[in-house]
């Protein structure tokens, strides 16, 4: 059977490494010289030593070349994530140094991005200059927390993936996909679709979705009610706003409003009050969360929630990374997990 071209490279340095042609710490061909000895372009012979790479047998050094492991090297894994105590984003943390600890020489560095957590206070200088600090003080791979890069802007990230491996996680942030960056992310649309499918089968006609309004749940939602044929009302809320001062305080106030879906559990749990106050009991509307965070079982209503996976999201990054999976940008669909706040309501 014919193999690649890229395959070709790989089995043939894999031999070579093996057999002590190029002994450990030893500089291997450029990859210009390398492309001439295969008769190959210079892309293939990169996506060869890649896979070399991954299975931590040659290493690269920026500037200089690839360089074949030596016994003991580390892999050192440069993760940026911040609210690391936030229920989700701890799983993510976690799960990053379960894989990185069960390494033989991972090592796990840790970088806030709280500077660039939220776009209308971004500090993506501040931000960057860290990022460049740790390329230089040698990583071998980088992973972002997509929701949380505001301002870096797409050259940016072209620079550091030309000399540090650059993977994202939980959402793909827009420059990510410019650049091409590759990860995976939350495919809200999906999950925006699963959410009010579920709301309408079980009887809500009008449904206030408390998300903010660039989400692609939007369409999902939107489409869901397309689909059904049902006389379905979808009314749009910022969560970021006071739901108390908008026009649809008046549909709460009539108890017309039947369900309830929102792209955070602790938002959702937070606004019942509001409800309660306008004489809601707890089964009298039907609720669906986001991200299925420990809040869901905290309160007197467990609530029912979309999961985003944390544990399978960053196995599958991480998988990329080691050339188990082609390199890609992936949506994961989110679970719908149900609970008493849509399987208990009275309609």
């Amino acid at each position: 059977m014919e193999i690649s071209n890229q395959e070709r490279v790989y089995q043939d340095l894999h031999e070579r490494i093996s057999a002590g042609e190029f002994s450990a710490g030893e500089k291997l061909p450029s990859l210009r010289d390398l492309s001439i000895q295969y008769g190959i372009s210079v892309g293939a012979v990169r996506q060869g030593l890649l896979k070399l790479e991954s299975e931590h047998l040659v290493r690269p050094q920026h500037g200089r070349g690839y360089y074949v492991a030596r016994e003991g090297d580390e892999i050192r894994v440069l993760l940026v994530e911040s609210a690391i105590h936030d229920h989700l984003f701890s799983e993510y943390v976690e799960a990053f140094q379960g894989i990185v600890s069960g390494l033989p020489t991972g090592v796990l560095v840790m970088e806030s991005a709280e500077p660039c957590a939220r776009k209308e206070l971004c500090r993506p200088q501040e931000l960057y200059r860290k990022l460049e600090m740790h390329v230089d003080s040698g990583i071998d791979v980088c992973f972002f927390d997509g929701e949380k890069a505001w301002g870096i802007t797409p050259k940016q990230f072209q620079s550091l993936g030309e000399r540090v491996k650059l993977f994202y996680f939980n959402t793909a942030y827009p420059h990510f996909l410019t650049v091409g960056i590759p990860g995976v992310s939350i495919d809200w649309y999906v999950g925006g679709y699963r959410a009010l499918r579920h709301l309408i089968d079980i009887g809500c006609r009008n449904v206030i979705c408390a998300f903010t309004p660039d989400t692609e749940a939007r369409q999902g939602a939107m489409d869901a009610v397309k689909d059904s044929r049902q006389q379905v009302k979808l009314h749009y809320f910022d969560p970021r706003g006071n739901l108390g001062d908008t026009e649809l305080y008046p549909l709460i106030q009539r108890r017309e409003i039947d369900g309830l879906f929102s792209n955070s559990d602790a938002l959702l749990l937070g606004g019942l009050s509001l409800f309660a106050s306008c004489g809601y009991g707890i089964h009298d509307l039907a609720m669906i969360g986001s991200f299925d965070t420990p809040w869901c079982e905290l309160s007197s209503l467990t609530l029912s929630s979309l999961n985003v996976q944390p544990q399978k999201m960053v196995q599958a990054v991480w998988d990329m990374y080691q050339g188990k999976i082609p390199v890609c940008q992936m949506r994961l669909q989110p679970e719908l997990i149900l609970r008493d706040s849509t399987l208990k309501f009275r309609k």
